[in-house]
């Protein structure tokens, strides 16, 4: 399905102070639309470079899996670690 630009604008001018934890607010800011896939890896590495905002991999793992049960995000898919072979 087709997300409209005017839906992409309403959903990034949603006030989310006090409604999503710190560490929930930092990860859905990677999101930057309907189409964005991302690792809990990613998510960790791409914290890495956000200054004074890194989420080591075992809090995004915790924080991703607790998203998921609230409905904030969903698993799409897996892929394999380049390095580890397995599945992600």
């Amino acid at each position: 399905m087709a997300v409209r630009e005017s839906s992409r604008e309403a959903h990034s001018s949603l006030d989310r102070t006090g409604y999503f934890s710190e560490k929930e607010t930092i990860i859905l800011s990677l999101f930057v639309d309907h189409d964005t896939r991302l690792t809990r890896q990613d998510i960790a590495d791409a914290t890495e470079k956000l200054p004074g905002q890194f989420i080591p991999i075992n809090t995004v793992c915790g924080r991703v899996n607790a998203m998921v049960k609230k409905g904030l995000l969903i698993e799409d898919g897996y892929t394999y670690g380049l390095e580890s072979g397995k599945r992600q």
